[in-house]
């Protein structure tokens, strides 16, 4: 099973990135807690984590688009990818996004589908 941490701030996502990328994988889950769509898509995540060994080479972040406004901006700057919630970004190792996919497209099927892509 793999934990899933929220990270709240700048801080908290440079060090996500500097001490996952090279080593992991990276997942990062946006999401609103007043959203029912979110709330479904975050239950997801936590099912399909729960089937997963924790030494796959996945980390794992979400970020509450409310509280943590300033950081779900800048991760929309850096990436470019334009803010949607609920959100997953996934990073390949090397800091190229792999997939990003919102609302619906969040799905077991659709993530299994992005660990086995090489």
């Amino acid at each position: 099973m793999i934990d899933i941490a929220e990270i709240k701030n700048e801080d908290e996502w440079e060090n996500t990135k500097t001490g996952s990328l090279n080593k992991n994988e990276l997942i990062v889950f946006k999401f609103s807690p007043v959203c029912t769509v979110s709330f479904t898509a975050g239950k997801i995540l936590e099912t399909w984590c729960s089937k997963l060994d924790s030494d796959n080479g996945l980390k794992i972040v979400q970020v509450n688009v409310i509280k943590s406004r300033a950081l779900s901006n800048k991760i929309e700057n850096e990436t470019s990818v334009r803010h949607e919630s609920p959100q997953i970004i996934w990073f390949e190792k090397n800091g190229n996004i792999k997939w990003h996919g919102s609302h619906f497209m969040i799905s077991a099927k659709s993530l299994s589908a992005q660990l086995e892509a090489v």
